[in-house]
């Protein structure tokens, strides 16, 4: 009948429910019992046979008996970089595991500083792959903050490296805020000065020091305080003067020397009252002024070191040579590219640059041909660069179509 109860259903069910729920609890049960070494053991077994998952999964039970284990913290990484992704998806999930695993082991090897280096140039990686924001700079200024708290004077030399990542973060507020408080500028400085002394040939500190400086000056002069202006505007020129000096084989720091040197002569014009055309032709004679030391560095930098010429130098390089040189700047600034493509270890964003650069004087083969590269780029263990790329593959194949639209519309 509908209404009657089969009991030899319900019994042979209930004994299933039961072998299922005891196979469940002996099978947590004997994770709970094993030790981190255990797993650990577990997850050199798995590397070796290739399967990643089952290493991550056991190097995350090893994690969770001994989280401040720094040996288990290191394979749980190693494993999460190597485990394979099969969708974008997959390799954001990966990508936050890495950035989360990677700020534990800052912590727990917290008098390492290549470690929180590690971290914070991820961090800072991934904070310039897109459009500035107050906010995203802000949460890099409270990240060095964290860690000075957790260091508390313990370790002042780490500190003293760090602070640049807390300057730098200033350094752009400054340039994408308009309501920065001196104090904050200040602060900028002060962290940057620091790390200046422990890292005298750190080209980005230097750039950092001298946009604070100058946005001191600006904030200074909008205030009719001239003398404090002044002395702003020749700190800033100090600052870059020094490490053109100390680090003379250094292209970045003579081009940004050169740049100093240019903002410095068109701010006396200012002094001079011209309006209108006088004042654009007097602006054409500053600028030609620095024609011939332009075109010797132009020069040097076509066979430089191409691991300096980085994604931030050639923006430097390219604005200079052409305000100073815009006719010949196509010609100097492809073969400047063509160096710096050299480096191995350049990051896709330099590659995208150089791309859009050659498509701008009509070179849309070389151009779609970097594309092309980038569009095709294999899978690699995930960190912050690898997971940029996966993303950019798309933007990659736009790019070469768009080029290729421009290449045969011309």
């Amino acid at each position: 009948m509908s209404g009657r109860v089969n009991v030899k259903f319900v019994v042979i069910l209930s004994a299933v429910l039961l072998l299922v729920m005891g196979g469940a609890v002996f099978a947590a049960a004997m994770v709970l019992m094993k030790s981190g070494a255990d797993h650990a053991a577990l997850a050199v077994k798995a590397e070796d046979a290739g399967d990643w998952k089952s290493a991550e999964r056991s190097w995350g039970n090893a994690v969770n008996e001994e989280q401040t284990n720094p040996e288990y913290l290191e394979g749980y990484l190693n494993a999460i970089q190597n485990k394979p992704n099969e969708t974008a998806t997959d390799y954001q999930v990966q990508f936050e595991k890495y950035r989360s695993v990677l700020r534990t082991i800052a912590e727990v090897r917290r008098s390492d500083l290549a470690a929180h280096e590690h971290y914070f140039d991820e961090l800072v990686l991934m904070l310039r792959s897109s459009p500035p924001t107050r906010s995203s700079y802000e949460f890099l200024i409270s990240e060095v903050d964290r860690v000075e708290s957790l260091l508390y004077n313990e370790s002042p030399e780490i500190m003293q490296n760090l602070r640049r990542y807390r300057g730098e973060a200033v350094a752009v507020i400054s340039q994408v805020a308009a309501d920065v408080n001196e104090d904050l500028l200040d602060k900028g400085i002060e962290d940057l000065k620091a790390s200046r002394e422990v890292r005298p040939g750190d080209i980005g500190i230097t750039e950092a020091l001298y946009t604070l400086y100058t946005k001191k000056a600006e904030r200074a002069k909008t205030s009719r305080r001239d003398d404090e202006a002044a002395q702003a505007y020749a700190s800033a020129h100090e600052a870059v003067s020094e490490f053109a000096q100390s680090n003379p084989d250094n292209i970045a720091g003579q081009f940004l020397l050169l740049r100093a040197d240019i903002d410095q002569a068109l701010l006396g014009l200012e002094s001079k009252q011209f309006f209108g055309p006088e004042l654009s032709r007097a602006r054409q004679n500053t600028l030609a002024a620095f024609a011939d030391r332009t075109d010797e560095l132009a020069l040097r930098a076509q066979s430089a070191d191409p691991a300096q010429l980085t994604g931030r130098t050639m923006n430097v390089i390219t604005g200079v040579i052409a305000s100073v040189n815009p006719e010949g700047a196509p010609e100097a600034l492809e073969n400047i590219w063509d160096q710096a493509s050299k480096n191995p270890a350049q990051d896709r964003g330099q590659q995208f640059a150089h791309g859009q650069f050659l498509r701008q004087i009509g070179k849309h083969p070389e151009a779609i041909a970097i594309f092309e590269e980038i569009a095709d780029l294999p899978d690699v263990p995930v960190t912050t660069e690898g997971y940029l790329r996966y993303q950019d593959r798309n933007r990659a194949l736009y790019f070469m179509t768009d080029a290729a639209i421009e290449r045969w519309t011309q």
